[in-house]
């Protein structure tokens, strides 16, 4: 009998260290996603009021096109949400409400030409290191980075993981 013991303790030890592992990574990958829930149309038509999101709060290093959180810089307590169009060193310019990144025409199949009448001449901008250019998709409803200019990358609260 205590034979049949010694054989079985290896793998008891081996399940246990397994279930502590996936619990330590579940709790710490649950510290990492927050929920948010959309107040307001700045995002429209992709994103909409009402629209619950998870939030990845660890993000290292943004990309174009990512769809962030970050703090209002009116200091108002909700978080803000927009969309990454210009990361550090690339050159930003609106032309007639078009968006130009690096003297390249920017498609933004994301904007409704509905709610971007207001042709708003920006730039040409160059984006400091460690900033971010950002703008809501709703343009003519929203304050973002043609308001405020950049973002310092240490104000971006996470990235947009999912809509639900």
């Amino acid at each position: 009998m205590p034979r049949l013991l010694a054989k079985s303790w290896p793998k008891a030890i081996l399940i246990a260290t397994l279930g502590i592992f996936c619990l330590v990574s579940v709790i710490s990958l649950l510290s990492c996603i927050r929920r948010l829930e959309v107040r307001g149309g700045s995002m429209t038509p992709g994103i909409a009021e009402g629209d619950k999101l998870l939030i990845f709060k660890r993000v290292s290093s943004p990309s174009r096109g990512d769809i962030i959180a970050l703090p209002s810089p009116s200091g108002a307590p909700q978080m803000m949400i927009r969309r990454i169009i210009g990361i550090p060193g690339d050159i930003i310019e609106i032309r007639k409400g078009r968006v130009f990144v690096n003297d390249a025409y920017l498609d933004e199949p994301y904007v409704s030409a509905n709610q971007n009448q207001r042709e708003r001449d920006i730039g040409p901008l160059r984006v400091p290191d460690h900033s971010y250019f950002v703008m809501a998709d709703n343009r003519d409803a929203s304050f973002d980075s043609r308001d405020w200019g950049v973002i310092p990358d240490h104000v971006i609260y996470g990235k947009i993981l999912m809509r639900y």
